[in-house]
């Protein structure tokens, strides 16, 4: 199992890959606090992908989920009216 720590690293790492493969200069000192600064476009792309696949992921179960809340409302229903029709009055 993964702690904290690793994650942490391989989404450095990840980063870092990033900035590579991009072909960004580094920032002269202090340049990092900018609004426009290259960590936050390196953040951003992580950020988008990372939130694509959740939601994916996501929208998945909920499909599923949705499926089952189905069938379980129908088959219930069939129960719940072949039992009405035996109702007596005490």
């Amino acid at each position: 199992m993964s702690t904290p720590t690793d994650d942490q690293d391989e989404l450095l790492k990840k980063l870092r890959d990033l900035i590579e493969r991009n072909g960004e200069k580094e920032d002269t000192f202090g340049s990092e606090m900018a609004d426009d600064a290259r960590v936050w476009r390196v953040y951003s792309k992580a950020a988008r992908k990372h939130d694509k696949e959740l939601l994916d992921q996501w929208n998945g179960t909920l499909d599923t989920l949705l499926i089952f809340a189905g069938l379980f409302s129908s088959v219930l229903t069939t129960f719940i009216i072949d039992s009405y029709k035996q109702t007596q009055i005490d």
